[in-house]
Order: C-alpha cells, then sequence, then structure tokens
C-alpha cells in the first residue's frame, strides 16, 4: 500500500509542475468548480485517506463527515432505483448536482480541505481566462492541452494498484467515514468520457 502511495503522490507532483507549465487562472482557494460530481481512480482514496489521518483535525473531519452524509443522501435521492447505476444514470445525477450547487463534502469555507491530496480530475482542471466565467459554467471544459497530461496521469495511477477502478469520491470515500446510508451498485465505464 506504501508502494501505491508514493506512486500517486509522485505522478501528483509531475502533474503539478507540467500544469504549473502551462498559463492559466486557478489557484488554491478559488472553488467554482468545486460544485460537480468527482470521480477519480479506486487507488487515490489510498492518498486521500493516508492525508486525513496525518493532516486533518477531527473537527473538521466530522464537518466532512456531515457533508458527506449530506451527499451520499441527495445522491440517492436522485438516482433511479432498483437497478444497477449507468454512465448515463450518473450522468444526469452530474448534471442535477451543477443545477442544484451541490458542493463537494471537502470543501470548507471555500477551500478544500485536501488540497495537496486533490484528486487528479481537480487537479488537471485549470482555465486560462476570467474565473469569474466558471462561476456561470462549472462544468466549462478545462485547456485542451491538459486533457492529454490527465490521461497520461491515469495510465500511471492505474497501473499503481490491481484492481483500479473509477468510483464516484462520495462512494470511495464512504468506508473511511463509516457512512451508514446503503449505496447503490455503480457500474461506470471508462471509454469516451473526459474525467
Amino acid at each position: 500500500m506504501d508502494r501505491v502511495i508514493q506512486e500517486i503522490k509522485n505522478t501528483y507532483h509531475d502533474i503539478d509542475r507540467m500544469i504549473g507549465s502551462i498559463p492559466n487562472v486557478c489557484s488554491k482557494g478559488c472553488s467554482y468548480c468545486c460544485y460537480q460530481s468527482i470521480k477519480i481512480v479506486a487507488s487515490e482514496e489510498l492518498t486521500i485517506s493516508e492525508y486525513l489521518d496525518k493532516n486533518v483535525d477531527d473537527d473538521k473531519k466530522q464537518i466532512i463527515k456531515s457533508q458527506l452524509e449530506t451527499w451520499t443522501e441527495y445522491f440517492f435521492e436522485n438516482t433511479p432505483d432498483n437497478k444497477v447505476l449507468n454512465d448515463e444514470d450518473i450522468l444526469k445525477f452530474e448534471e442535477r448536482v451543477v443545477r442544484d450547487s451541490i458542493p463537494c463534502f471537502f470543501l470548507i469555507e471555500g477551500k478544500c480541505s485536501i488540497y495537496p491530496v486533490r484528486p487528479l480530475v481537480c487537479r488537471t482542471h485549470i482555465v486560462a481566462d476570467n474565473p469569474e466565467f466558471c462561476n456561470k459554467d462549472r462544468t466549462r471544459n478545462s485547456l485542451p492541452n491538459t486533457y492529454t497530461i490527465r490521461e497520461q496521469a491515469m495510465t500511471r495511477i492505474f497501473k499503481s494498484a490491481p484492481m483500479n477502478s473509477i468510483r464516484l469520491l462520495g462512494y470511495a470515500m464512504s468506508d473511511y467515514f463509516e457512512i451508514k446510508i446503503p449505496l447503490k451498485l455503480v457500474a461506470l465505464r471508462l471509454i469516451g468520457r473526459k474525467y
């Protein structure tokens, strides 16, 4: 497990260096794009969990847990029952999250509480013009050259652990925070999607 965490951290370091070389207006504390559903490579959960254990105090963890419970209830109420959820179901849910301005449960007072280990999709989403445009369109596309960086990093992270998959961030963190709400089955595909 330590090897996997270190490989993810190394990948994040390399991504940050590459993204940092691209002119952009994104910065720590800007949270306009944090109002959408996030997917992670499953092994990223290890890095986030380690960070929470070592760097986040119990009071903040309680806030995160409460916000995750709210997110999970919202997910449960806004997705179909009695079926395995597919990409189309998740896409409809993602659109609803944006429309209803549901924040990421790691967002506390407008700041990412796990910023140093924020997921791959978060650290590769940058824009070059006025960030206020992100407030009007929270799912606006990132700069085109970031997609190649994201795909290369995703491949690297996938290779870091056997049986890796794409997971909803809320699902990935539900065990860590001991969320008691029953989860629905979700089957996500990688093909043809920009994560």
